[in-house]
C-alpha cells in the first residue's frame, strides 16, 4: 500500500538533486566565464601597459634628440615625465653608469620607460650611444650674426672671417670684398647655453647691485659684495628687468647676464680676461651696448649676445663673438683674432658644441620581466 508513495518520494529528490546539480553547473559556467572575462582584461592591460611603456621609451629619445642641455637639467634614475596617457599612466627615466649625466657627454645612458595600466606593470629599456660632441661649425669663425652686420668701411678685420645674415656700411653701401659671407639661417650655438652657464654659477641680485656695478673684480680668487669667490669664476648678474650699467669692472672667468627685460646692458671700460676653463667670458640674455678703448684694454673670450649688440669704441678681440640678433660696429680700429683662444686646446666649452650620432646601441632595446 506504500509503494506510490515510496516512489513519489524518490522522485522528488531525484528532481531536487537534478535542480542541484543543474544550478552548479550554472555556477561554475558562470564564475569560468568571470575567470575567463578576468583574464582577458589582465592580458589586455598587460598588452597596452606594454605600448605605453614603449611611448615613455620613445618620449625619452625624443627629448635627448632635440634639447641640447637637457644633461644639466635631469638627475640619473629620477623620473623626468610621469603622466597620464590612455588608460594607464607612463613614466621615463634616464640612468648614467655613473649616476651624474652632465660629467661626462661621451658617456653611454640608458633609457627606461615604465607603462601601468590597471594592475598591470611593463617596462622597456633601451641603451644610448652619445656618439660625438664636436666644436659648433661657428667656433671657426670670428664673428657669427643672425642679424645684420652693420659697420663702416675700412674699420673691421677678421681674421678668420665670420657669417651673418645680411651686412652692409651705414651707408647701406655693401662691402666689397664682404666682410663676412651670408647665409640663411645663420648656424649659431642654441641659446640654450645661457642656462647651462646661469646654473653654474654664484648669482648677484638686483637688490644687491642697485642697477650699476663699478669698479669690482669677478674672478675665481675675488667675489664682490661679500660673497664667497665662485672657484670657476662664474657669477650671474640678475638685471632684475631693468638697464644694468657695468663700468670699470673686471672679469677673469664668466659673466652671465640675465633678465633684462626689453632693456639693456652697457658694459663700459671694462676688462674681459679668459678665466680658468678658457670661455665664455660674457653671455647676455638681451640687447648690449659695448664700449670699449683699444688703447688701454685688449678683450678675450667667447662674447654670447642674445639679442642685439652696438660696439662703440676701437677694439682688439681674442676670441670670439656671437650675436643672435643685429651687431652695429662704430670704431675707427676693430679687430678680432682667434689664434690665442684656449678652446683651440681646451676643447669647446659647454653649449658652443654641436652633438652628432645619438643612436641605440643594437641588441639593448629590451623589456624587462615585471
Amino acid at each position: 500500500m506504500n509503494q506510490p508513495s515510496s516512489r513519489r518520494g524518490t522522485i522528488y529528490v531525484f528532481v531536487l538533486v537534478s535542480s542541484m546539480i543543474v544550478t552548479m553547473i550554472g555556477l561554475m559556467g558562470y564564475k569560468m566565464m568571470q575567470s575567463q572575462n578576468a583574464i582577458a582584461r589582465a592580458d589586455a592591460e598587460r598588452d597596452e601597459a606594454a605600448v605605453l611603456a614603449e611611448s615613455a621609451v620613445q618620449w625619452g629619445i625624443h627629448l635627448v634628440s632635440l634639447k641640447e642641455d637637457w644633461r644639466d637639467a635631469i638627475t640619473s634614475g629620477t623620473p623626468i615625465r610621469t603622466m597620464n596617457l590612455g588608460n594607464g599612466q607612463i613614466s621615463a627615466t634616464i640612468t648614467d653608469p655613473d649616476g651624474d649625466l652632465g660629467d661626462d657627454t661621451t658617456e653611454g645612458f640608458t633609457i627606461t620607460g615604465t607603462g601601468t595600466v590597471g594592475t598591470a606593470t611593463q617596462t622597456f629599456e633601451v641603451t644610448i650611444d652619445p656618439g660625438s660632441t664636436d666644436p659648433h661649425p661657428s667656433l671657426t669663425e670670428s664673428i657669427t650674426v643672425g642679424g645684420a652686420l652693420v659697420v663702416d668701411r675700412f674699420t673691421m678685420s677678421l681674421e678668420d672671417g665670420g657669417t651673418a645674415l645680411d651686412h652692409y656700411t651705414t651707408s647701406r653701401g655693401q662691402h666689397s670684398p664682404p666682410l663676412v659671407d651670408e647665409a640663411n639661417p645663420v648656424d649659431l650655438p642654441d641659446p640654450a647655453l645661457i642656462s647651462i652657464w646661469e646654473n653654474a654659477g654664484t648669482v648677484i641680485t638686483r637688490a644687491q647691485h642697485g642697477g650699476r656695478i663699478e669698479s669690482l673684480n669677478f674672478s675665481s680668487s675675488t667675489a664682490p659684495y661679500g660673497l664667497k669667490p665662485d672657484t670657476n669664476g662664474i657669477y650671474v648678474i640678475d638685471a632684475g628687468g631693468q638697464n644694468l650699467d657695468l663700468f670699470e669692472v673686471r672679469v677673469a672667468g664668466t659673466l652671465v647676464i640675465t633678465n633684462l627685460g626689453n632693456q639693456r646692458v652697457t658694459f663700459a671700460d671694462s676688462k674681459l680676461s679668459f678665466g680658468a676653463h678658457g670661455g665664455p667670458t660674457l653671455i647676455v640674455d638681451g640687447d648690449m651696448r659695448y664700449e670699449s678703448d683699444f688703447s688701454s684694454v685688449s678683450q678675450q673670450g667667447l662674447i654670447y649676445i642674445n639679442g642685439d649688440l652696438e660696439i662703440d669704441g676701437s677694439m682688439l678681440h681674442v676670441g670670439q663673438i656671437f650675436v643672435t640678433g643685429d651687431l652695429v660696429v662704430d670704431s675707427s680700429v676693430f679687430y678680432v683674432t682667434v689664434n690665442d683662444h684656449p678652446s683651440a686646446s681646451n676643447g669647446p666649452p659647454r653649449g658652443f658644441t654641436e652633438t652628432e650620432g645619438y643612436s641605440i646601441v643594437p641588441g639593448s632595446w629590451r623589456r624587462i620581466v615585471n
